[in-house]
């Protein structure tokens, strides 16, 4: 079986130089990930880590416990 992952970064306004007060800082990242299977059905999730490998794995797992046979996964970097 052969997977393919595309990754995206989307940036925050913190990064692009805006100022928040009383910014909360986690230590991983959010991920936003879009799960197609192979019946053409997509499913939408939300995982925390600390990378994109890391989140494809939670992903993965998630679809696993979901019985969701994965075809396609599309994780976009949030925050």
């Amino acid at each position: 079986m052969t997977a393919s992952v595309q990754t995206s970064v989307i940036m925050s306004k913190s990064e692009l130089g805006y100022s928040y007060k009383n910014r909360h800082r986690f230590t991983q990242n959010l991920y936003q990930a879009s799960i197609t299977d192979f019946e053409g059905d997509e499913y939408e999730f939300e995982v925390m880590a600390n990378s994109f490998e890391e989140a494809a794995t939670q992903l993965e797992a998630m679809a696993a416990d979901n019985f969701i046979q994965v075809y396609n996964i599309n994780i976009y970097q949030v925050g």
